[in-house]
C-alpha cells in the first residue's frame, strides 16, 4: 500500500511538471495574409499586352493618349484626365476625305460628328476626378467607370471599346496569333443615310461580321472595317 501511494505521488509530480512545461512554451502562430488578391479583367490585361506592340503618344495639351493607324487615317484617343473639361473621355477621329469621295453629304451626318474634315465618334463617361500617368491605367479607369463599354468579339478573338451605336475600337486578344491586331469598326448605316456608297470608301472594307446578339445567339451584321496587323498591313 505504501508503494502504491509513493507511485501515485510520483505520477502527480511528473504530470504537474509536464503541464508546467507546456504552459511555459506559448504556441507561435503563423500570420495569415488576409489581403485579397484582385485579379484584373482579361480585357485590361490584353490592353496592356497591346501596348507592347503599338505606340501610344501622350498629348499633354489635350490630355489624351493617342494611337494613330498605320495609314494615318484614324486616331484613337483615350483621356489621361477624366476630370478635364473636354467633350469626350475617349474618341475616334477619322479622315473624312475617303467618305466624301464616296458620296458623303456631311450635312446629313448626326450633329457633332463632322468636325474640321474629320468624322468624330466619342464617349463621355460623365465622371470626374480620375487622373492617370500611363495609357493602361487610363483604360483600366475607363473600364472601372463603366465595364459595359468593353466587350469581347469571339469571331475575331478581339476585345473592343464601344463608342455606342455599333462604332468600336477593337484589338486582338493575342497579337502573336491574330492577323487583325487592330480594327476600327464603324456602323455603315450612319453613312448610308448620308449618301455614301459604303463599298467605295478607299481604305475601308464593307463586310458582314458575326457578333453575339442580345439573345446570346450569333448573328451577322454589316460593318465598315479598317483592320491592321502589327506590321502595318
Amino acid at each position: 500500500m505504501k508503494k502504491l501511494i509513493i507511485l501515485v505521488a510520483v505520477l502527480v509530480v511528473f504530470l504537474g511538471a509536464c503541464t508546467s512545461k507546456v504552459e511555459e512554451e506559448p504556441v507561435v502562430e503563423t500570420p495569415v495574409d488576409e489581403t485579397p488578391v484582385v485579379e484584373k479583367d482579361p480585357s485590361i490585361v490584353s490592353f496592356g499586352d497591346m501596348t507592347n506592340y503599338v505606340n501610344f503618344q501622350l498629348d499633354d495639351v489635350n490630355r489624351f493618349y493617342t494611337l494613330t493607324s498605320p495609314d494615318n487615317q484614324v486616331v484613337f484617343s483615350l483621356s489621361s484626365d477624366i476630370a478635364f473639361t473636354t467633350p469626350y473621355d475617349y474618341k475616334m477621329e477619322i479622315d473624312a476625305t475617303p467618305f466624301i469621295n464616296a458620296g458623303l453629304d456631311t450635312t446629313l451626318l448626326p450633329e457633332g460628328v463632322f468636325v474640321d474634315n474629320k468624322i468624330v465618334f466619342g464617349y463621355d463617361l460623365g465622371s470626374e476626378g480620375v487622373n492617370v500617368q500611363d495609357v493602361v491605367p487610363a483604360f483600366e479607369a475607363t473600364f472601372n467607370l463603366d465595364s459595359s463599354l468593353v466587350g469581347y468579339h469571339a469571331a475575331l478573338d478581339h476585345y473592343g471599346l464601344s463608342f455606342g451605336n455599333g462604332n468600336v475600337f477593337e484589338w486582338a486578344k493575342d497579337f502573336t496569333t491574330n492577323d487583325k491586331d487592330i480594327v476600327f469598326v464603324l456602323n455603315p448605316q450612319t453613312f448610308i443615310d448620308a449618301g455614301v456608297d459604303v463599298e467605295a470608301i478607299e481604305g475601308w472594307v464593307f463586310a458582314k461580321v458575326e457578333v453575339m446578339g442580345a439573345d446570346g445567339k450569333m448573328t451577322e451584321v454589316e460593318k465598315l472595317l479598317k483592320p491592321f496587323d502589327i506590321n502595318g498591313k
